[in-house]
C-alpha cells in the first residue's frame, strides 16, 4: 500500500506541473492578451464565443469572490460528507468503480489483503482473526467491511473461498486462488504468491492510469487555450471580411 501510495504521488507530479503551467499560460493570456485586445471589440457586433468570453472576463474582474468562495464551501461540503460514515462507505464503493482509476484501488486492494493474510496465517494467527486483522488494515472501507461479512460466514462453519464468493470488491481470481489454495491446503503460500502478482498488476494499472490522465488533461487544456484564442481572433476575421 505505502509502495503504491509513493509511485501514484510520484507519477502524479508531471500532471500536476502540466496543469499549474496551462493554467499559468491561460492567466496570462487572459490578463495581458485581452486588455490589448478591448478597445477593438468596443461597439462592434461581436461573435458568440468572444462576446461570452467578455462576459466571462468581466464578471471574474468584478466579482472574483463569487467562484472562490463557491469553491471553498464546496470543498468544505465535500471533505465534511467524506468524513461521514455514509459519504465514507458511498466514496469507497465508488473509488473501486471509478473510471480510469478504479483498477488501481481494486488492484491495490487485492494486493493487501493476499500479502496481509499470507503474512498473518504464516505467523500462525487462527483463520478468524487473521481475516479480522486483514479487514482492518485495507485501505478502502467498503472492502473492509465486505471481508468482516466474510469473517462471520466463517464463525458459522464455511470455508474461507465459500464465505468470500459473492465478494463485490475483490478480483474473481483472488477469490478463486483463495478457494483453490485452502482446498489443496497450501492457502499461505497461494496467497504469498498471487499477493506478489497484484503488486505488479497494482504497478502497471497505476502506470495505465496515468497514461489515460496525461493526454486528458492535455486535451483539455487544449481546448481552454484554443477557445480563448479563437474568441481573441474572430472578430479581426470579422474585420477584416467587411474592409474587403
Amino acid at each position: 500500500g505505502y509502495k503504491l501510495k509513493a509511485k501514484v504521488k510520484s507519477a502524479m507530479t508531471y500532471p500536476i506541473i502540466l496543469m499549474l503551467v496551462a493554467g499559468g499560460g491561460v492567466g496570462i493570456v487572459v490578463q495581458v492578451a485581452l486588455p490589448a485586445f478591448l478597445p477593438m471589440f468596443e461597439g462592434r457586433d461581436l461573435p458568440a464565443p468572444t462576446a461570452l468570453l467578455l462576459v466571462i472576463y468581466n464578471f471574474m474582474k468584478r466579482w472574483w469572490y463569487i467562484p472562490l468562495g463557491v469553491i471553498v464551501l464546496l470543498v468544505i461540503a465535500a471533505r465534511t460528507y467524506a468524513r461521514s460514515p455514509d459519504g465514507k462507505a458511498k466514496l469507497s464503493a465508488f473509488a473501486m468503480r471509478m473510471p480510469i482509476l478504479g483498477k488501481v484501488n481494486t488492484m491495490n486492494a487485492a494486493s493487501q489483503f493476499a500479502n496481509t493474510l499470507s503474512t498473518l496465517l504464516s505467523s500462525g494467527l487462527p483463520m478468524v482473526r487473521a481475516l479480522q486483522i486483514t479487514a482492518s488494515v485495507i485501505t478502502n472501507m467498503m472492502t473492509g467491511r465486505s471481508i468482516e461479512e466474510a469473517v462471520q460466514g466463517v464463525i458459522g462453519g464455511k470455508r474461507v473461498g465459500e464465505a468470500l464468493k459473492a465478494n463485490p470488491y475483490l478480483p474473481p481470481l483472488l477469490l478463486e486462488m483463495t478457494a483453490v489454495g485452502e482446498e489443496s491446503g497450501s492457502l499461505e503460500e497461494t496467497l504469498d504468491t498471487i499477493g506478489r502478482y497484484y503488486d505488479e498488476e497494482a504497478d502497471a494499472a497505476v502506470t495505465a492510469a496515468l497514461a489515460k490522465l496525461e493526454p486528458l488533461i492535455t486535451v483539455v487544456m487544449g481546448a481552454v487555450v484554443g477557445f480563448i484564442l479563437i474568441s481573441l481572433y474572430l472578430p479581426m476575421f470579422t474585420m477584416y471580411d467587411g474592409m474587403m
